[in-house]
């Protein structure tokens, strides 16, 4: 019968896709994880009101959003304001509506599917904690594009969640109709909207996550997201939505530019007063997301760092090439300077209000990891630590470049960075879902950071783990852990990217 849970797992259980022993209130698994356990699943059936001949297009077979009897409520348009917990701009219908009155198109019935996924998801998967995926609900129907793309999203991580091959994840169908409204919305260069932005921000994120036989380093859609954003401009500060989408978008770009290269323009005006002013001022917007933006505003460097860097490396004139390393030396040891003071000071608030706590682990050979309350804290400490690695291998890399000797506090500050980032692991892991994905180029930064077999023996078999999930594992894992240590060094400008 539909709403009938076929399993009595507790939903932490059933995420993480291990057998619960059902010792409630608190089971086993959820006593090990050290998360809060759900209990017992919700016995009760739900009723769609759809005639069971009709087809109902973008409803999951068993949906978050329910009152308190079951029925499945449409939920109502409204302005909410407050905290990245809300979902965009709804609200439960009454029951007493109607049954007719219910999901009567496709954008509110793709909107109630991502209400629902954002409800029920969004605490513990990645790809749901982008700031301005709250906002959408409430304007999917004013863009063709827009719900097209958002119903493949909810459609490949409903597969994806369902543990279907990796070729099979994305409906080729919702792609084609979705690669279809979004050429029409951007054929329409008189009026490019933020929904049109939207739609090509979910294609890019539907492509890093799912798409199996995308290049390795590339996204298609990330080109048209630089497009769109440079045509458009900044958005005005009063809007939460455009404001939240312009700066997500800032990593989608940066990764862009760090592998095609191309003009960082958020460097300049009016993008950089933008930038100044939204990432204080934006409401909205959590204090944890702020304290993520504020470092991410580094990574605006990269590229162009990673362009000075290619400079350098192909110098052949001697005395110019020590110039340019003694140039690039000052202004990366300031960026170092600044983002460690900067780091050190959000994390140890983090760790005063038990957001992020670091415990031993004798399950893994690092020997200790992180208990993270909410993805936002781990987001921080790793968008840190993978910045402090970067800068500390350019360094390390200029160091080789003018002749001099490895120096050993380099050395041991990156092994510390490194360490952060696999303290993580665990936490990533009992996460399940996409967030493991997501996090894949901090792993390969990492990987060189290891100095004992056992540890390099864990972190390869995670990072195989996690390639075969995304369905591009090798067939020879000789060949991965050449990429893998390609992509952290030219994470660091020390090689060139393997295309």
């Amino acid at each position: 019968m539909p709403g009938v849970p076929r399993t009595n797992r507790c939903s932490g259980c059933k995420r993480r896709k291990i057998k619960c022993d059902e010792n409630w209130p608190t089971c086993g698994g959820c006593a090990r994880a050290k998360t809060t356990c759900s209990g017992p699943p919700n016995p009760h059936t739900f009723v769609t009101h759809f005639p069971p001949n009709q087809a109902v297009e973008g409803i999951p077979e068993r949906s978050g959003i329910t009152n308190r009897h079951g029925s499945l409520m449409l939920l109502q348009s409204q302005r909410l304001h407050g905290s990245d917990s809300c979902i965009g701009t709804f609200r439960l219908y009454s029951s007493t509506l109607s049954p007719g009155s219910n999901l009567t198109t496709s954008a509110d019935r793709i909107a109630a599917r991502l209400a629902a996924m954002l409800t029920h998801d969004a605490p513990h998967d990645m790809m749901f904690q982008a700031g301005y995926l709250k906002y959408l609900p409430a304007r999917i129907s004013s863009s063709p594009a827009l719900r097209d793309a958002v119903a493949l999203m909810c459609s490949a991580y409903a597969n994806f969640q369902r543990g279907l091959p990796a070729n099979q994840v994305l409906n080729p169908t919702l792609y084609g109709k979705a690669l279809r409204s979004l050429g029409r919305a951007i054929d329409n260069r008189t009026c490019i909207t933020a929904e049109t932005v939207a739609a090509t921000t979910i294609m890019e994120r539907v492509e890093i996550l799912f798409d199996a036989g995308r290049p390795f380093h590339r996204a298609r859609h990330a080109r048209g997201i630089d497009t769109l954003t440079r045509q458009r401009g900044p958005p005005k500060l009063d809007d939460e939505f455009d404001v939240q989408l312009a700066l997500e978008n800032h990593a989608a770009l940066i990764c862009q530019w760090t592998v095609d290269g191309g003009d960082n323009f958020f460097l300049r005006s009016p993008w950089k007063e933008f930038v100044d002013r939204a990432t204080v001022s934006a409401g909205g917007v959590s204090e944890k997301r702020k304290d993520i933006y504020a470092i991410g505003r580094y990574y605006v460097y990269w590229p162009c760092l990673l362009q000075e860097f290619k400079r350098l490396n192909s110098e052949r004139d001697e005395p110019t090439r020590m110039a340019q390393a003694e140039r690039l030396g000052r202004i990366v040891s300031a960026l170092d300077f600044d983002v460690r003071a900067k780091g050190d000071c959000l994390l140890e608030k983090a760790y005063n209000l038990g957001n992020i706590k670091e415990r031993p682990d004798p399950q893994t050979p690092i020997g200790a990891r992180y208990d993270i309350v909410c993805l936002d804290s781990l987001q921080l400490l790793v968008s840190y630590a993978m910045w402090a690695a970067i800068c500390n291998r350019m360094l390390h890399h200029l160091r080789m470049v003018q002749g001099l000797a490895p120096s050993p506090s380099l050395d041991k500050d990156h092994r510390n960075f490194c360490r952060q980032i696999w303290m993580c692991i665990p936490y990533i892991q009992e996460l399940g879902g996409t967030t493991s994905v997501l996090f894949v180029a901090p792993l390969y930064l990492s990987y060189e950071g290891a100095t004992e077999e056992l540890e390099k023996e864990y972190l390869f078999d995670y990072i195989v783990e996690v390639t075969r999930k995304r369905g591009r594992l090798m067939e020879n894992l000789q060949d991965l852990e050449r990429l893998v240590l390609n992509t952290a060094r030219a994470m660091a400008a020390r090689e060139e990217l393997a295309h």
